[in-house]
């Protein structure tokens, strides 16, 4: 099966989740790649957009890989999430560019904000096929790995972001200490199968700390919401099979639908989780 008959049947099985929520229907994403300079620094980016549909403008949200990936790793997932109404800008650097004395944390989220400033100036130029497209009053920002993580620290760096996802991102170090105000949603997979008594010792301790930073993370979210994605290793949100990143789409758009209020219902999050009976919302 050709590349792009997957990646349109994954935006279909995605759009069937919220098909009875949402207004949005499926159409063609179209992508440009995005690169410029600033503060002396060059900066890379892929976008990912709606060719047609129903809105004038569309909502945007950065998009920021985990370590060692590229924006190219994720095509399915962003792709899908696009084709339901979303501008989606995706930072294109596997390790972000870290100054003296930052951490990978801090530059990723460095790059967010650089993304987020980028699409403000695309909406604004005469030759984009952007232009006057994109909704610039608030975004949304989600990430996977190291760039989940970043995702929650720039919530809690920019009011401007309405809301906010973590792809299975661990909390650790400055990022934990992080308290978003926003809407904030955190997917997580499922462990690996341990067999030793030692490994299910350590798995078991690692799951009640990431609970335990959730708890402490979302105390001041507007609204929290964590969920276990039936199924799914933690790198199957960038290379799963069909069920999986077409589950992971949904669920994001529905989150940003919901929060971001661009023509979407609020049952929308309820009726992807009726069609993927797989995930499981935690505490």
């Amino acid at each position: 099966m050709e590349r792009r008959t997957v990646l349109a049947l994954i935006a279909s099985l995605a759009l069937t989740a919220s098909a009875r929520a949402t207004t949005v229907k499926p159409v063609a994403s179209g992508q440009l790649r995005t690169e410029w300079m600033e503060n002396m620094r060059r900066y890379n980016g892929v976008v990912y957009y709606p060719l047609s549909g129903p809105l004038d403008r569309y909502p945007f949200l950065v998009f920021a890989p985990g370590m060692g990936k590229v924006a190219g790793d994720y095509d399915a997932l962003l792709e899908a999430v696009a084709s339901q109404g979303f501008v989606v800008a995706a930072i294109r650097a596997s390790v972000p560019v870290r100054s003296a004395g930052s951490s990978d944390y801090l530059a990723m989220m460095q790059e967010i904000f650089a993304m987020a400033g980028r699409m403000e100036k695309m909406n604004r130029e005469r030759n984009n096929p952007l232009a006057g497209r994109i909704n610039t009053h608030g975004y949304g920002v989600f990430g996977h790995s190291l760039g989940g993580a970043a995702a929650v620290m720039a919530a809690g760096g920019d009011e401007s972001i309405r809301a906010v996802i973590n792809l299975d991102g661990d909390l650790v170090g400055e990022a934990q200490k992080v308290r978003p105000q926003q809407p904030l949603a955190y997917l997580v997979s499922e462990h690996p199968s341990a067999t030793g008594w030692l490994e299910r010792w350590g798995a078991s301790k690692s799951e009640r700390r990431r609970e335990s930073v959730w708890k402490d993370t979302c105390g001041r979210s507007a609204a929290p919401f964590r969920a276990r994605m039936g199924g799914m290793q933690h790198a199957d949100f960038a290379g799963g099979g069909e069920r999986s990143i077409a589950m992971s789409a949904a669920l994001v758009s529905a989150f940003f639908a919901a929060h971001l209020g661009e023509g979407a219902a609020n049952e929308a999050l309820a009726s992807t989780l009726r069609s993927y009976p797989e995930i499981v919302t935690l505490p």
